[in-house]
């Protein structure tokens, strides 16, 4: 065993483990370094995603909004990179948490696009009585259009 391995407990100082921050902060770092992305996973289905990637050195920036997020997965150091990154997908995730913080503090830009074209998507799924070809050929209309 290597005796040199230094552990993330050794070098974090004990006051520095979880920085505060304002929910319009959020919805910036969100809008600036954010992705929100409606994944085509297969035939007929999808997948809604919400990820952060940073530098190594934003750690504690990345715990804290592990935390105001409610993501419990942990970080995820990229391979030959020093990127971490720190993501989430569902739809339930996103309706019944995301939605609401990005109503309150709302997104602009294109990422409001992205969350308006997610929106869509949700609706099309909760809302229809047609078939879930149909949803899929919308969605991937939405993804053309949006």
């Amino acid at each position: 065993m290597n005796n040199n391995r230094v552990f993330k407990t050794q070098f974090i100082p004990t006051h520095l483990t979880n920085i505060p921050l304002n929910p319009h902060y959020l919805s910036g770092f969100i809008e600036g370094d954010g992705f929100l992305i409606v994944e085509l996973t297969g035939l007929i289905k999808y997948r809604i995603n919400i990820s952060i990637e940073e530098h190594k050195n934003s750690l504690f920036l990345l715990e804290s909004l592990k935390s105001i997020l409610n993501i419990e997965s942990s970080l995820v150091l990229s391979k030959n990179t020093e990127v971490l990154k720190l993501a989430k997908s569902g739809d339930k995730y996103f309706k019944t948490f995301l939605i609401p913080i990005f109503i309150k503090y709302p997104l602009h830009g294109y990422k409001l696009i992205q969350l308006y074209k997610i929106l869509l998507i949700l609706n099309l799924k909760d809302y229809s009585n047609i078939t879930e070809i149909k949803v899929f050929g919308k969605i991937i209309a939405l993804k053309i259009l949006l």
